[in-house]
């Protein structure tokens, strides 16, 4: 592109010459020499600039293939990362469901023993209350027997004392004389 623009400025300061023209041909060829060294530094220029862009172009794409092995590495440590992750993640999850089981299955034991805790209990309440109304009735019948004892008691000492009484001669018709009361 720069050669092509030279030669365009060249050709715009030579003036057209006639060929049979005195001069002309000198002019002619002075211009083409002036054009060539023209035409020859551009294209040494061009030469630079392409070598410095090939150079530009090669460590780019160094750069890039360095980028693309980075990017490679990135991918294959992210995928080990993952799968990585992914099986402390089932291990986890099975050591979990693992304690979840053991938990729930022990749940279940306590709540049988509980329960059946729970029914022997209830089951020794119910025979405890039988047994406390038992006993009262017991307590009653004890009590009646006791209170019918004391009284038999009380007759047979009033007949004692009213025999000890008539031994000695000295009955007393009081009746309170004769009352019961229990030896000290």
């Amino acid at each position: 592109m720069a050669a092509e623009q030279a030669v365009a400025a060249a050709a715009r300061k030579t003036p057209p010459q006639q060929a049979d023209q005195p001069g002309g041909m000198t002019s002619k060829l002075m211009t083409a020499e002036l054009t060539l060294a023209d035409t020859e530094a551009c294209l040494v220029e061009v030469q630079g600039e392409l070598l410095s862009e090939r150079e530009n172009n090669d460590r780019l794409k160094e750069k890039a293939k360095a980028l693309e092995e980075a990017l490679k590495t990135c991918k294959k440590g992210r995928e080990e990362a993952v799968q990585q992750v992914s099986k402390q993640g089932e291990v986890k999850i099975t050591a979990l469901k693992a304690r979840l089981r053991l938990a729930e299955h022990a749940r279940a034991k306590d709540e049988k023993r509980w329960s059946s805790r729970v029914a022997g209990l209830e089951s020794e309440r119910e025979q405890a209350s039988c047994l406390a109304e038992g006993l009262e009735k017991i307590l009653v019948k004890e009590k009646s027997a006791a209170s019918r004892k004391e009284a038999r008691l009380r007759t047979l000492f009033r007949r004692l004392d009213f025999l000890d009484s008539a031994e000695q001669g000295t009955v007393d018709d009081d009746p309170n004389s004769y009352a019961y009361s229990p030896p000290e």
